[in-house]
């Protein structure tokens, strides 16, 4: 599992892949919003088999966005990949990357309502 800092590099250099550039304080202010709003809609899940669809509907999601270009066929296989992986998965093997989830997320405590 990455660490916050290897998770927010990612991020950093996929909002800078497009023309838009921003300044520290706007990045940091954006990647607190992604990180809450994942964090939200993993708390939102009932089941830990739930965080297995919310990660394929957000793969799905990037598949719309990218539409006709090579990135969707590496977006789909991708996919595939983590449905394959996942039907090998117990319900134990659910809780387990759920708890991961969370413990990735512990100390995270950010009134994203300041920001909008």
């Amino acid at each position: 599992m990455y660490t916050l800092q290897s998770t927010r590099e990612i991020f950093e250099r996929l909002a800078h892949s497009s023309i838009m550039k921003l300044n520290s304080t706007s990045m940091q202010k954006l990647f607190d919003l992604m990180l809450m709003g994942f964090k939200y809609q993993c708390q939102a899940c009932c089941k830990p088999i739930e965080i297995h669809h919310l990660t394929l509907k957000h793969i799905y999601t990037m598949c719309d966005l990218v539409k006709d270009s090579p990135a969707e066929w590496l977006l789909r296989e991708c996919a595939v990949r983590i449905k394959d992986l996942s039907d090998t998965f117990s319900a134990y093997d659910h809780f387990v990357i759920r708890q991961q989830v969370f413990k990735f997320f512990e100390d995270k405590h950010i009134k994203v309502s300041l920001f909008i």
